[in-house]
């Protein structure tokens, strides 16, 4: 069975009543994600998250707190 390992971020800001969290379509309408992706060769898990935030949302985003790898 192949293993593949994808990142991502949950993406959200506070509106200053509410928090407002991203999410994404799936290009074919099927389902709603947070913006994620598979890791490219010689990327950190970090770096992955970054790209795929950006290639799907056009935002650039920092990442806050704990970085946590689940597995």
């Amino acid at each position: 069975m192949k293993k593949e390992k994808s990142c991502g971020a949950i993406v959200y800001r506070y509106n200053g009543t509410a928090t407002e969290v991203l999410l994404i379509k799936n290009k074919n309408g099927e389902h709603w994600a947070f913006p994620k992706g598979h890791i490219e060769v010689g990327e950190t898990e970090h770096e992955t998250a970054l790209r795929e935030v950006r290639e799907e949302t056009g935002y650039n985003i920092c990442i806050e707190g704990r970085f946590r790898v689940s597995a």
